[in-house]
Parts: structure tokens; sequence; C-alpha cells
């Protein structure tokens, strides 16, 4: 005879990190915030990556080479930080309309 045991508890379902952030996904425009706020979060990185290659690509042909990567840089960042925002505000839009 087997010793089962069927006196368990179901398991409850396991709540994704996504689902923690920006709550349920019932309708389709707070599917569309979510994808949108999660597209702009994984931007920001390619953003910072592209203006340091971008960065570094204009030193070799000038004067001034910390002055060209800085600029470069600070633009990237201020670039991404944009994105940041927007994808902060998306997200609370969402979770505004999902209330």
């Amino acid at each position: 005879m087997d010793n089962y045991d069927f006196s368990q508890q179901p398991q409850e379902s396991k709540i994704t990190l996504i689902d923690r952030i920006y709550g349920e996904r019932t309708e389709l425009l707070q599917k569309l915030l979510t994808i949108a706020s999660i597209v702009l979060f994984f931007v920001c990185p390619i953003i910072i990556i592209y203006y340091l290659i971008l960065s570094l690509s204009y030193v070799g042909n000038m004067n001034y080479e910390f002055q060209v990567i800085s600029t470069y840089m600070f633009s990237g960042v201020t670039h991404s930080i944009t994105y940041i925002v927007y994808a902060l505000i998306l997200a609370s839009l969402k979770r505004i309309i999902s209330k």
C-alpha cells in the first residue's frame, strides 16, 4: 500500500515579479501599458552602451577627447533617464487604471 498523504494543502499560484510591480493584467490597455513600460526599461542600458560606443568612435578623429566622451555619455545618461521616467509614468498609469 502507498503511504500517500491526501491532506496536503493546495499550493498557491506563484506571483511573478512583473505581477508584483504592475498588479494583475486584466484589460488590453493595461497589458499594453505594461509591455510598453517593460520595453522602455530594457531600452535604457542599450542607449547608454550606444552612446558609449558613439563617443569612443568620435574620439579617434577629434581633439579634446575627455570633453567628447563626457558630452556623449552625459547625453546617453539623460536619454536613458528620460525613458526611465516614461516607463515609471506608464507603470503608475497602469496601477491607477487597475484600481
